[in-house]
């Protein structure tokens, strides 16, 4: 009803807001102080790094303080200790990279005769031999002179191609087993390729291979079970080193066929669905049948084309240099239908015979499994990722 300097009056309503009045008829309410045109001076002191903060009145509690002195001397020796934590954790990381790269340098399997610059003396096109890494002393440098001389004799010996697709050519005819163009680079392979060339692949249904004879067998381990592989070989002799248009090829070709009932009963080349348990023993069957003839011929370099023979290098005795060729891209060797965790990579190990371990730390990428990525991992590990291409 009214009001003066101090407070605000007024009838009790009875309500919430007049709570405070009690049974009093009249209540009054203190007015705010008045603002308006009037500058006053505040304290703000900030609690920690999230800004929360507190305002007061007291100016004196945002007064400078003095700050205490150390000890003599001591200033400059915590100085030094920073500045050489400081240091060191700035070459640390420099100095496992440095370790990391002189690792993989050391266990590369792959070294070069001659340098890039003797190399380059030559005047004539020249072939470099790859060979494994021994523990040999490095050999003295050569001349020029030497290096024109050698150079353009020194390739690849022996190169062994294992491929599901082949053109075996024989003196009773062709046998052929194409799906793409795999097959027909595994035929141009078989005319052109310089130097002694090895070709392994797997009896297809329906195919007779008579004119291979039976060398022997390898045992391997699929699903837990022991299976006996027949090996078949095959040798063409071309003594000119020349085919029959008179351009060079390979001097000889060796064919290995792999026969066994899991090769023979088969649809199509590349047996489907890959998700199929039956599917995986097919490649375990095929990928380490590949490392038993890897390991009985020794060649200079492993041609591996696509996914299909990938995982052989997970079970070579003796690491050699590898070249592996993609021709598909849309697919290679992936399953995704699920996320893998260990319980797949038992399963996984049990048909490929490896470790959980070796299957989920090799063959497993982002919670898939990959038959194209050991050799990948193993091209990056032992080669420095040189020897991919698509």
């Amino acid at each position: 009803v009214g009001e003066d300097d101090d407070y605000f009056y007024s009838f009790n309503n009875r309500s919430a807001y007049m709570g405070d009045c009690g049974t009093c008829d009249c209540c009054r309410k203190v007015k705010p102080p008045s603002v308006s045109d009037e500058k006053r001076t505040c304290c703000i002191l900030f609690n920690d790094l999230f800004l929360n903060y507190t305002v007061t009145s007291d100016v004196a509690r945002c007064a400078p303080k003095a700050v205490r002195q150390g000890p003599p001397g001591s200033t400059h020796g915590s100085l030094l200790v920073s500045d050489m934590l400081a240091a060191f954790w700035c070459l640390f990381p420099l100095g496992v990279a440095v370790m990391g790269v002189l690792r993989k340098r050391s266990q590369s399997v792959v070294r070069m005769r001659f340098s890039p610059d003797q190399i380059r003396k030559v005047g004539r096109v020249a072939r470099v031999w790859t060979r494994p890494l021994t523990t040999e002393p490095a050999e003295e440098p050569v001349s020029s002179s030497t290096a024109s001389s050698e150079v353009a004799v020194m390739r690849p010996e022996r190169i062994l191609f294992a491929s599901l697709e082949h053109v075996i050519e024989h003196s009773a005819g062709r046998e052929k087993a194409i799906a793409g163009g795999l097959g027909k680079v595994a035929g141009l392979m078989c005319r052109y390729h310089p130097g002694s060339l090895i070709c392994v692949t797997a009896c297809m249904p329906g195919k007779d291979y008579a004119f291979a004879a039976p060398i022997g067998q390898v045992s391997v381990r699929v699903s837990g079970h022991e299976l006996r592989v027949t090996v078949l070989r095959s040798e063409v002799v071309n003594g000119t080193g020349s085919n029959d248009g008179g351009e060079e090829g390979p001097a000889s070709i060796t064919y290995y066929i792999l026969d066994h009932p899991i090769f023979r009963d088969r649809d199509d080349i590349y047996p489907a669905p890959q998700t199929a348990r039956r599917t995986l023993e097919f490649y375990s069957l095929w990928c380490q049948s590949v490392a038993k003839v890897i390991d009985l011929e020794s060649p200079d370099v492993f041609h591996c084309p696509d996914f299909h023979g990938a995982m052989a290098v997970m079970y070579v005795e003796r690491p050699l240099p590898v070249l592996l060729v993609l021709h598909n891209a849309e697919y290679q060797g992936s399953i995704s239908t699920q996320n893998m965790g260990r319980r797949e990579a038992r399963h996984l190990a049990d048909v490929f015979n490896l470790s959980p371990k070796r299957i989920q730390e090799e063959a497993f990428i982002e919670g898939k499994f990959c038959m194209l990525k050991p050799i990948v991992d193993y091209v990056k590990k032992y080669q420095r990722g040189f020897g991919v291409c698509a």
